[in-house]
């Protein structure tokens, strides 16, 4: 059986690290459906909010690398001359912009998500 330097069984550390991150991202996934502001959530179930705020950052993480490694290739698009181009994110969010917007701006803005 695997031991840490402190002599813990390794398997344990691990289950624990991982029962950490899930009633974390519960919270994230918790907040996020509630409406509430993160500042509120946090105070109502009585969690920091820099720890909170650390975590989705973790979480959003995570989702990012599950949706690259899920699909594995890029995702098609539907491409229609409207006048302006449309960026859906996976929370809902909807960026849209001019279809002659320069390159450089629109990967700013897709950063800022």
């Amino acid at each position: 059986m695997p031991l840490t330097s402190t002599g813990q069984n390794l398997d344990i550390c691990y289950q624990k690290k991982m029962d950490k991150q899930e009633t974390w991202f519960t919270h994230i996934r918790d907040c996020a459906q509630s409406g509430q502001a993160q500042k509120a959530y946090c105070q109502e179930h009585g969690l920091k909010y820099s720890t909170f705020g650390y975590w989705r950052k973790r979480y959003l993480q995570d989702q990012s690398e599950e949706s690259t490694e899920s699909t594995g290739r890029f995702i098609p698009l539907d491409i229609q001359d409207q006048g302006y181009m449309e960026v859906n994110y996976p929370n809902g969010v909807r960026l849209q912009v001019p279809s002659g917007i320069a390159i450089n701006q629109l990967s700013s803005l897709i950063r800022l998500y």
